[in-house]
């Protein structure tokens, strides 16, 4: 074959016995200089008798090299496959292989979570679109036309959607497909600035002598979900994942473990599997101390209700399973309206009356963050660590108030330096240590308990 003004053609046998034509090129060194680690030369096999094809891949390379447009083929390759991959192909894998920043997978509640954004509000928008096609004007689109209900009913499952096709997106545009940091697409079209909507909810604080009421009115096996949310701050998962071996009555003070949570996984096809699984975040592990006061119904229900295996369940569902924490749900709700005041009281509600109650009894935030498993360490770095003979006291207090014990002297808080806890928060916040959102939550929790003081 003549010899050619840009790069060669040759024809190889290849170990297998088959013959090929082996179009071939150096690239300039004006290309090494823009492209690192290029190769040394870029070959594409073609079949014996496709001279003319090899003739004008070699031509095309040499055309784009002239014109300044010359990109390494495997960033072509990349982009070709941005636009032939759908959003919905995209996606499905995006969420089946996602993993934490830490490098572990997600959890199965969360992908299903995943699962049923994309299909439910997701795909039928962009599902067939290829993932180069969508444009910052086609989310405006889907954003502005979303069916928003009554009372803003709906917003907060927007929100999260758009959460979730944001993280798509900005993989697709920023995760390097080869040594020269090729991605499916150019830039993230998911620009919008998204806020929270405000919870709708408002959280119901039960006093102590309704939190008795609830208990006693609830199914016997039961009663006792009320106090370990509404006195100890569990989660609803939290409470149904207790096993007898959390609970240490004998110690001093009684000490509660919260390891596991019952979670709820759907499978594709929408069947529910009930599994013992971790608490919300690692903080949510925690040891929770026990007011005296509690003791006898723990263990009166223990020897009623829980089995006597270390790891049977505290609260055992069907045939001595996992309890669901929709069935706990649906007990509570049964029960709430017999205290007028907390119609509509979710059982969510009874964590907050918890946190509530040892904040009026003179716990610091840091307590708080330790007693309730909180996991954000910025909000939690503008608090004093928490003081484990503190806690006692807190819980001591908190017994004696169960109990109708007279109050006892205790030396006075220590008053409350508003004015430089204010000017460490905006310090944190000027910092980035707290973004917006937790610089306001933060804010507003100490000028709260500067009120209450």
């Amino acid at each position: 074959m003549a010899r050619r003004r840009f790069g060669s053609i040759v024809t190889i046998n290849t170990p297998d016995r088959r013959t090929w034509l082996e179009a071939r090129y150096t690239p300039p060194v004006a290309l090494r200089d823009q492209w690192h680690n290029l190769p040394k030369r870029f070959a594409h096999r073609f079949p014996t008798g496709w001279d003319i094809q090899a003739e004008q891949w070699l031509n095309d390379e040499e055309r784009l090299i002239r014109l300044g447009t010359w990109t390494p083929p495997s960033q072509r390759r990349h982009r070709h496959q941005g636009e032939t991959t759908t959003f919905h192909d995209y996606a499905a894998k995006w969420i089946e292989t996602r993993r934490k920043p830490d490098g572990t997978p997600i959890r199965e509640t969360t992908r299903q979570k995943y699962r049923e954004n994309l299909a439910n509000h997701l795909d039928p928008t962009f599902a067939d679109m290829p993932l180069t096609k969508i444009t910052y004007h086609d989310i405006l689109t889907w954003h502005d036309h979303y069916r928003i209900g009554p009372n803003g009913r709906g917003e907060a499952q927007r929100t999260q959607s758009y959460v979730l096709l944001k993280a798509i997106m900005d993989t697709a545009a920023t995760e390097p497909l080869d040594d020269h940091g090729s991605t499916l697409i150019d830039r993230s079209p998911a620009r919008l600035h998204i806020t929270k909507p405000r919870k709708k909810h408002v959280s119901l604080i039960a006093e102590l002598d309704e939190l008795t009421t609830l208990a006693a009115t609830m199914p016997a096996p039961l009663s006792l979900a009320v106090a370990l949310a509404g006195i100890l701050g569990l989660r609803e998962g939290e409470v149904c994942g207790l096993q007898r071996r959390d609970v240490e009555l004998d110690t001093t003070p009684p000490i509660l473990h919260v390891r596991h949570a019952v979670k709820p996984v759907y499978d594709r096809q929408g069947h529910r599997t009930l599994i013992l699984g971790d608490p919300k975040s690692a903080d949510s592990r925690r040891d929770v101390v026990i007011p005296d006061s509690l003791v006898p119904t723990l263990r009166e229900h223990m020897s009623r209700y829980a089995g006597q295996g270390e790891d049977d369940m505290l609260f055992p569902g069907r045939n001595g399973g996992l309890l669901a924490p929709q069935s706990l749900r649906n007990a509570w709700e049964r029960t709430r309206n017999i205290v007028p005041r907390l119609q509509g009281m979710h059982f969510h509600d009874l964590r907050d009356t918890a946190l509530t109650r040892l904040a009026e009894m003179g716990a610091t935030g840091g307590e708080l963050m330790a007693q309730a498993g909180h996991t954000s360490l910025k909000v939690a770095s503008v608090y004093q660590k928490a003081s484990d003979s503190h806690r006692g006291e807190v819980m001591r207090r908190l017994d004696r108030a169960m109990s109708g014990t007279p109050e006892q002297s205790v030396e006075p808080a220590k008053p409350l330096d508003l004015v430089g806890e204010l000017r460490n928060l905006a310090e944190l916040h000027n910092q980035g240590v707290l973004d917006d959102d937790e610089f306001k939550a933060a804010k507003g929790q100490l000028l709260q308990t500067g009120r209450k003081r």
